[in-house]
Formats: structure tokens, C-alpha cells, sequence
């Protein structure tokens, strides 16, 4: 660390003795992780892992942990993000087989979450290094989050929810380092980059190239209450891609019967130089889904359906696989290979059925789900058509 950096801290902390009024808090968010792998994978395991099986064993702490300091409307949080193993773990070079660590397989940790936010009655600032979550762009946490270096605003009355995110610089998560196939492409929840623990320009995030641009905006607008509602989300990638997505959801009620549905479009295409096509003969981005969704529930049982349909170009870039760099939940289905539902060419259906009671006055969910993947010949990635579940 620099003397710059340590001359910040100690102003930092005596800023704070000096103030008595600042409430000083921990802020941890840690995970203990055990785990152990050993199988042979299916045919598209193979393909987006890149080797016939898994055999890994780790054990590993990690997560965020650090203050923050708040007085009246403003707080001030300083936190530092890492993980570290509790035991020696395999020498081979695969990084499968060290999931949780860097891009050399080590420990590490560095500054992540360090901002500055103040409260002005309906609207919130936040300045510096955070977390993010909506469709577009979210935490990808495994152990460790995605964070973005940027400026966070957000308004918000009974029934208008609105909030824009502009950041220049990413850091990702360990889950960065699950599917190596991803890393030629950076379409399914990070870049090719993906440099975990260490802040990269979006640019260079997205493409492992540093063009000059001015970062990303996000943008989330909701309107209505948690019920009935329209909900706009946008992001902007200056001279890569805009991704636009709108849903609008419906809730009634029949006797006992209380229905939810919903019904969306993700759009995304091209804007300014197309940097991300330079490797793709220059083609355009085009990239379509079509989501909807029925819930109902019965006291306190439920059932949902969930149904995606993504679209396919032969003209455009990986023919119209969604580019989602920062998100790996684009899709409303939910689970642990929910990026296959924005490959193109994908049919994607999950059905699940779930009851809702109390353990030792402690509310409790028990659910069963199974998810379905029909990706076709034409989805940009590989060369054939898979049928996946889980």
C-alpha cells in the first residue's frame, strides 16, 4: 500500500475521533466454504469446461469485511474484499480446479467496496467503489462480488422507484473463473478479462482490450407497487452495446387463487465504434428474448412457470447471443446454468413448486425446481445443437 493510501486512512480516522457524533459499525459479509468435486462431466460439460471431469477439493474463507461509519444522513464505508484457503489445494494448472482464487490460483484481497453516501430526502448519493444489482448488471457473488467504481443515484416515492449507476472501472468476482470456455467470448456473466480482486476499465473488461471509451450507465425504473408494476431497465456501453429490457407484471385474485404474471423483452444492439465486433468480421450486435412468467399461489403453497425464448441472426455477432458481461441472471430463470437461457437459438423452461411455513418462529421456504434448455444449432457458441436440465 502506498504512503498516499496510508496518509488517507489515518486523516480518515482521525476525521472520525474527532467527530463523536459518527457511529462506527463493522460491515462483514463473510463465507466459510467447504467444498469437494469429483465427477465426469456431460457432453456440454465438456465443451464449456474444457476438460472430461472435476476433481477439486477446497476449503476457503472469504467475503467483504470492514466499518462504516455513518452520522445523521451520510455514511462512510471502507471495506476490503478477499479469500484466503485453509488448506493446500491442487497443483494442477487447470483453473477449474481452484474456483474460489485469482487468475494466478492464490489468495487474495484488495480495497473494493470504499464510497462515500448521503440521504436528501427522496434521493440517495453514492460515490466511489459499490456493489450494483438488477438484471443487466449484478454481483455474480461467489464468495466475492462484482464491483463497479462509479457514482450511484436513486429517487424514489410510493409508487416511483428510479435508479442510475455510471461506472468506468470493474473488479470481478471469483465466479469469473468457473467456465473457461466463457473467457473466449465474455458472454455469460463476465468479461474476458474477468480480473478477480483487481480493477480493469470497462472496456477492457468486456474485451481484454483497452479502447478509450467513458464506461457504462445503468439505468432501473419502476413503476407501480410490488404487485402490479412496469419495469424499464437500460444499459448503455458508450461504442460496445445498449441492452434495453421491459416487463410488466399483474397480480389477481380468484377465491383462494392468487395469480402473478409477467411478460418481458430483453433487446440489445450495437452503439458508436462496435468495439466488440472487431473480432466478429465487424458484424452488428442484435440480440432478442422473450420471457414471461405465471406464479400461483394457494395459501401457503406455490407453483411458478418461467419460459424464455432467445432468437438467432446468422448476421450478427455470435448470432445474437446476448454479450452480458456484467450479469449472469439476464434471464428471470434462476439457476446454476441460468447464462444458457440468453445463448441464441434457446428455448429455456423451469417449473417449481415451493411451501412457505415456520421453524422455531423462523419463516422457512422448502423448494423443488427443474429447468430445461433446448439450445438449437444456431446459437453462435458451438457447432451442434444441446438439450441441458438441471
Amino acid at each position: 500500500m502506498s504512503n498516499t493510501k496510508h496518509l488517507s486512512f489515518l486523516l480518515l480516522f482521525s476525521f472520525l475521533e474527532a467527530n463523536e457524533d459518527f457511529i462506527i459499525s463493522p460491515k462483514i459479509d463473510l463465507s466459510l466454504v467447504f467444498d469437494k468435486n469429483e465427477k465426469d462431466y456431460s457432453i456440454i460439460g465438456k465443451i464449456v469446461k474444457q476438460k472430461d471431469g472435476l476433481k477439486h477439493s477446497s476449503s476457503v474463507i472469504g467475503g467483504d469485511f470492514g466499518i462504516s461509519s455513518k452520522k445523521d444522513d451520510l455514511e462512510f464505508v471502507l471495506q476490503g474484499s478477499g479469500i484466503t484457503s485453509l488448506q493446500n489445494r491442487s497443483k494442477d494448472d487447470e483453473k477449474i480446479n481452484a474456483p474460489y482464487f485469482d487468475n494466478d490460483k492464490k489468495d487474495f484481497f484488495y480495497l473494493s467496496n470504499i464510497y462515500l453516501s448521503k440521504q436528501f430526502e427522496s434521493v440517495n448519493l453514492k460515490v466511489g467503489r459499490q456493489k450494483y444489482d438488477n438484471d443487466l448488471v449484478n454481483s455474480n457473488k461467489r464468495v466475492t462480488s462484482n464491483q463497479y467504481e462509479g457514482v450511484y443515484l436513486d429517487y424514489k416515492t410510493n409508487l416511483l422507484k428510479i435508479n442510475s449507476f455510471y461506472f468506468n472501472k470493474v473488479a470481478s468476482s471469483s465466479l469469473a473463473n468457473i467456465v473457461p470456455f466463457n473467457h473466449n467470448y465474455g458472454v455469460l456473466g463476465y468479461g474476458k478479462c474477468y480480473q478477480i480482486g483487481e480493477f480493469v476499465s470497462v472496456s477492457e473488461h468486456i474485451s481484454n482490450k483497452d479502447f478509450d471509451t467513458n464506461g457504462a450507465i445503468v439505468s432501473d425504473i419502476t413503476f407501480g407497487d410490488l404487485k402490479n408494476n412496469i419495469n424499464i431497465q437500460n444499459l448503455y456501453v458508450e461504442d460496445f452495446f445498449n441492452t434495453f429490457d421491459i416487463s410488466g407484471k399483474l397480480n389477481f385474485i380468484y377465491d383462494d387463487l392468487s395469480f402473478d404474471t409477467k411478460l418481458g423483452l430483453i433487446k440489445q444492439f450495437d452503439v458508436g465504434e462496435n468495439y466488440y465486433s472487431y473480432d466478429y468480421d465487424n458484424k452488428k450486435i442484435d440480440a432478442n428474448m422473450y420471457q414471461s412468467s405465471l406464479r400461483i399461489k394457494y395459501q401457503n403453497i406455490f407453483t411458478t412457470f418461467n419460459y424464455a425464448s432467445s432468437s438467432s441472426d446468422e448476421n450478427s455477432v455470435l448470432n445474437g447471443t446476448f454479450i452480458s458481461s456484467f450479469s449472469n441472471k439476464l434471464a428471470w430463470i434462476k439457476g446454476p446454468q441460468t447464462a444458457h437461457a440468453f445463448i441464441a437459438d434457446t428455448i429455456s423452461k423451469e417449473f417449481l413448486a415451493g411451501i412457505n411455513f415456520d421453524i422455531f418462529s423462523k419463516k422457512s421456504t422448502f423448494i423443488i425446481s427443474s429447468i430445461y434448455y433446448d439450445i438449437g444449432a444456431n446459437n453462435g457458441l458451438i457447432n451442434s445443437s444441446l438439450d441441458t436440465k438441471e
